[in-house]
């Protein structure tokens, strides 16, 4: 599981359409699709109910988005402090 998959997948969630969120990080809507397939296959999960058009987490969906908005964040904040930082 890499970084850019967690951030696709809050990027996801948080706009509630895989084709914004395939715009946010520059993909194509099929591989943000492919993307939380990866996620979905890697935590032995599905990760989004796909019963209609909008998007709801499932049970685990919900827990893996909280740790994932976390780790994003934290990702995030490190390398802005490094940035920041005097050499």
């Amino acid at each position: 599981m890499h970084l850019e998959s967690l951030r696709i997948f809050r990027d996801l969630v948080n706009t509630g359409t895989f084709s914004k969120a395939a715009e946010l990080n520059y993909l194509t809507q099929s591989a943000v699709s492919q993307q939380l397939q990866s996620l979905e296959k890697s935590v032995g999960r599905p990760l989004l109910d796909r019963g209609n058009r909008k998007i709801k987490l499932t049970t685990a969906g919900q827990l893996f988005f909280k740790a994932a908005k976390r780790m994003v964040a934290t990702y995030e904040e490190m390398t802005a402090r490094i940035q920041s930082a005097a050499p």
